[in-house]
């Protein structure tokens, strides 16, 4: 192809080709084309140099200088990123959008600003009303529960009320002239509040829970006969709920944190379904599975933070819009639950993460009990200890390639039955356990452990990783201690054990004074975004303080590994042990 020669009349073209040799126009041409086609490509790449998304990395500094933003230390694509939103924010021209996404691009929290001058009291001009919430005056189309922008408080609703004094206050307030702190709401023309969400929300997903049935006596017409109480825990210990964060980047404009879709604890008034404000549906779903048919990985997961799942047939996917929820206390549910429950009523605290359920129908509440799966949210300081983060299985360990077990619960595949004979193995081992669920692991039912030092021992001839899988976190409930040796004492070289991502506590049998790990005669102990469970939790136990489990220990190791004098000779190693963000 020469484009300059195709222009050419076709006489030239023609008389071109007679000559000897041919074409010696066109090769004349095409030196003179190539140049004609290195200006042509260095136009159009200063044209793709005048947008932030397609200039090559050397100008994005320039354009950071046109637009006065600071220089960042980094990649090119997060020095484009930083340009990129910066042209963004300064084209909506919003001061209050800015500085939340700002704020959410440096700690990726969820962010809400608010101008406090909003939220003043204020008198309504006659002649120039602002009824903002209501339609024309006089306010045609508000409740008694709508809160009027510049007015009073409603005292009538508590689902609003809940609001007060939060990212999301509706309601008006006197100025407060003293200077801003952190951590307190101060209203006044000039401030700005910035709410941050710090705590991570992290879900786990279809746990099953404790359960238990409790008949209600004498009743009213329309009250439940059996109440179903349910511990969120899986261990039945107080879990403070949250909800999911809910944020959609595509969203234009950006809202980075709405009403109702924030990563923080659950309002208990905000469940009420019958309530003005109540927004039951933003924190709680109700769906249905087959239990003999269970599939986890094709089961819906909704966007809120407490989901249940019933099982069919006794529940149908049609009924669910029968079901009513309200927010209560259930601190005290032993004694009775005021105004009682009526048939097909969830009451939540999600203060304490209990559940009471009302049926008139035993046989209703006993397939609940036996089949009830839990998806609910609880939120952390960050990943330290054990949660249902991102994990990637391991094909090879120190270039060997790995033995994969699963565990599933749901599958009938256990801790236990992954582990038995499992010092045959000579290739490293990778149990990856895949659901949620509390496993019940005895060293004393594992077919070739070996009772010493006290207790029984799990054999290792090769390395042995136990880790939760993708999204997962599964409770480890031991009947005793944790203890491990070599099979081959002089040959226990490169002997390495991981526990990723597990949650390790005590099962009602476990010795009261014992460790959670009690030996590890090996080279090298990993412990890894695992919860070693102290103790010291809090029991509710109907004091306003409320008592906590005695503390406990978690690691203790002696110094001679378990071994004899003898063995501990040939044993000569001393083991090392990695604790990372447990």
């Amino acid at each position: 192809m020469n484009p300059l020669y195709d222009r050419l009349p076709e006489i030239y073209r023609v008389k071109d080709e007679e000559q000897t040799p041919p074409g010696q126009l066109e090769n004349y041409l095409a030196i003179a084309d190539f140049i004609f086609d290195a200006i042509h490509e260095n136009i159009e790449s200063l044209y793709h140099d005048l947008f932030i998304e397609t200039c090559v990395d050397w100008v994005i500094p320039y354009i950071g200088d046109l637009l006065g933003t600071s220089h960042l230390k980094g990649d090119a694509w997060t020095l484009r990123a930083d340009v990129a939103d910066t042209i963004a924010l300064r084209r909506r021209k919003g001061t209050l959008a800015s500085i939340e996404r700002l704020t959410y691009n440096l700690t990726q929290w969820g962010i809400h600003a608010v101008e406090l001058r909003e939220n003043l009291v204020w008198n309504q001009h006659l002649n120039h009303q602002r009824p903002d919430i209501g339609g024309n005056p006089p306010y045609a189309a508000a409740t008694r529960f709508t809160p009027i922008r510049g007015g009073t408080v409603t005292l009538r609703d508590p689902a609003m009320l809940s609001l007060l004094n939060t990212p999301f206050d509706p309601f008006a307030h006197i100025p407060d002239l003293k200077p801003p702190t952190i951590g307190n709401i101060r209203y006044n023309l000039p401030n700005l509040a910035i709410f941050l969400w710090r705590l991570k929300d992290y879900r786990v997903r279809f746990t099953k829970p404790i359960v238990a049935i409790q008949a209600t006596g004498t009743v009213e017409p329309g009250e439940a006969t059996h109440v179903v109480r349910v511990y969120v825990h899986p261990l039945g210990e107080p879990v403070r709920l949250f909800n999911t964060y809910q944020f959609d980047p595509d969203k234009d404009p950006p809202v980075i944190t709405q009403i109702d879709a924030t990563p923080g604890p659950i309002a208990t008034a905000r469940l009420t379904t019958n309530s003005a404000a109540g927004k039951p549906e933003k924190y709680v779903a109700i769906d249905t599975y087959n239990p003999t048919n269970l599939n986890i990985s094709s089961l819906d997961i909704s966007e809120v933070g407490l989901q249940l799942h019933l099982p069919e047939p006794e529940f149908a996917v049609t009924d669910l819009s029968k079901w009513k929820i309200r927010g209560e206390n259930l601190c005290a549910w032993e004694t009775g639950i005021q105004p009682p429950l009526k048939d097909r009523e969830i009451a939540i605290d999600p203060i304490i993460g209990r559940i009471a359920i009302g049926f008139d129908n035993l046989e209703l509440a006993t397939a609940l009990k036996n089949h009830l799966l839990l998806t609910y949210t609880y939120g952390a300081v960050g990943t330290v200890g054990a949660h249902p983060i991102s994990r990637t299985l391991p094909e090879k360990w120190h270039e060997e390639t790995v033995v994969v077990k699963s565990v599933n619960l749901f599958e009938g595949h256990t801790l236990n039955q992954a582990l038995n004979n499992i010092q045959n193995e000579t290739s490293p081992v990778v149990i990856e356990i895949r659901d949620s669920r509390v496993h019940v692991l005895d060293l004393s039912a594992i077919a070739g452990t070996i009772d010493e030092d006290g207790g029984f021992n799990l054999q290792l001839n090769s390395t042995l990783i136990i880790q939760a899988a993708d999204g997962q976190r599964p409770i480890i409930k031991l009947t005793r201690p944790l203890r491990f040796r070599p099979i081959n004492i002089a040959a226990a070289g490169n002997l390495t054990l991981r526990l990723e991502g597990l949650y390790l506590t005590r099962d009602e049998s476990f010795p009261v004074d014992a460790p959670l790990i009690a030996r590890t005669a090996i080279d090298r102990l990993e412990i890894v975004d695992c919860t070693l469970d102290p103790g010291g939790q809090k029991l509710l136990d109907g004091t306003a303080a409320g008592k906590r489990k005695p503390l406990r220990t978690s690691l203790k190791l002696r110094q001679n590994y378990g071994f004899s004098e003898a063995d501990k000779k040939t044993f000569d190693r001393t083991p090392e042990i990695i604790l990372e963000r447990s």
